[in-house]
């Protein structure tokens, strides 16, 4: 049976109200949705069945910094978190210290600030090695400038640093992500940037934090 001719120009009045939106507005009526092959869990844990998923997610980011110029800061934050992530990922240096630069200029506080994007600079100077990133990580914080709003900040980061472990970024993803695709919940871009932080953190980031809390606790030592 053919359309009604009022489900016709319901439909039509639709496209035309999503065509007369704004740009970010029509890309925000189509967020990325993921499909997961595997669980949430194997997919952080396993190279094989994360890199392809990094690659559609790294694409779809790519795509809404070139094309969404409107973005809230929240939004921007969010995309250009994954964008550092995954180009370490991918061993992508240039574009994960342009991200960083991006996202430290967005920070409010002239603490954050400070101490914004410097974990990925030391990462990359130092050639992705342990042992240079620990002088080169040192050699950043313990510059920084003696301040009340800096020591906060680093206080803060050594806190989250010394909180990580790997059975507590498994446990996030048993907890907070496994619940919510279980549910039937897709997986957008938003659980996506979970998906990314706790793998980028699990193989980038955890086997250097003994490093990094040495780091900071030298830091810290020269901010009192």
């Amino acid at each position: 049976m053919p359309p009604s001719p009022h489900a016709l120009f319901r439909f039509l009045g639709l496209g035309i109200l999503l065509l007369s939106l704004p740009f970010a507005a029509r890309a925000a009526v189509a967020e990325p949705v993921y499909a997961l092959n595997v669980p949430a869990l194997q997919l952080v844990t396993s190279e094989p069945d994360f890199t392809p998923f990094a690659r559609r997610v790294a694409a779809d980011v790519d795509s809404a910094l070139r094309h969404q110029p409107a973005l809230d800061n929240a939004r921007l934050r969010l995309l250009l978190g994954i964008r550092v992530h995954l180009a370490l990922h991918f061993g992508d240096d240039d574009a994960a210290l342009a991200a960083a630069e991006r996202i430290r200029a967005l920070q409010a506080e002239p603490g954050e600030r400070a101490h914004a994007g410097l974990t990925t600079r030391a990462l990359v100077s130092s050639h992705h090695d342990p042992r240079a990133f620990e002088l080169e990580f040192t050699r950043l914080l313990v510059a920084l400038p003696r301040d009340p709003a800096v020591r906060t900040a680093l206080g803060r980061a050594r806190e989250r640093m010394a909180a990580l472990t790997e059975q507590a970024l498994l446990d996030d993803v048993r907890q907070n992500i496994t619940p919510r695709l279980a549910r039937g919940e897709p997986c957008t871009l938003e659980i996506a940037d979970q998906l990314v932080r706790i793998r980028h953190r699990l193989k980038g980031i955890l086997p250097l934090r003994d490093a990094m809390l040495r780091a900071y606790d030298a830091a810290l030592s020269l901010q009192k």
